[in-house]
């Protein structure tokens, strides 16, 4: 257990402090996990600080972001997927959005991920997601100085 002055109280996790945090995105609150990575027995780093207060300051600006990235990237592959699953599968799954409000219908946020600041200058957070459309990789995207850098499977940031 960590009582952190900007993270709040943690619970320690495998390479992780955690603890829940509430988001917005698509018009509706979601309970997530905050997730910051550091090595066991290891501090939180600066720049994982730096990241968090930055983001947590513009999350309203940085989520609509998101959506608006969330339903492009959505509709860019939404051709794909459907010619894979075919007709009946593609309905359930990969149903029309008309806009960011519909967003919640295929993607579910999960995990809000303050990576090991050691991998980038940047400043960077990642919103984690399960969705409809590949329930094993699901979706991430990843914020850059607070702007969104990259949107696709998880393993982007993972």
């Amino acid at each position: 257990m960590l009582d952190d002055p900007l993270f709040g109280r943690l619970e320690s996790a495998a390479y992780s402090w955690t603890r829940p945090y509430d988001l917005m995105l698509a018009g509706r609150t979601f309970t997530v996990t905050l997730s910051i990575g550091c090595d066991p027995g290891e501090d939180i780093d600066e720049r994982q600080r730096a990241a968090f207060a930055a983001f947590t300051g513009q999350a309203a600006r940085c989520l609509a972001d998101a959506e608006t990235a969330i339903l492009e990237h959505y509709r860019s592959i939404r051709p794909d997927y459907a010619a894979q699953f075919g007709p009946e599968a593609s309905a359930a799954r990969l149903p029309v959005l008309d806009s960011t409000d519909d967003l919640a219908e295929v993607v579910t946020p999960t995990a809000l991920l303050i990576p090991e600041g050691e991998f980038s200058e940047a400043r960077i957070v990642a919103l984690l997601l399960d969705c409809s459309w590949d329930p094993s990789l699901g979706l991430a995207v990843v914020f850059a100085d607070e702007s969104v850098s990259e949107v696709g499977p998880q393993d982007i940031i993972l």
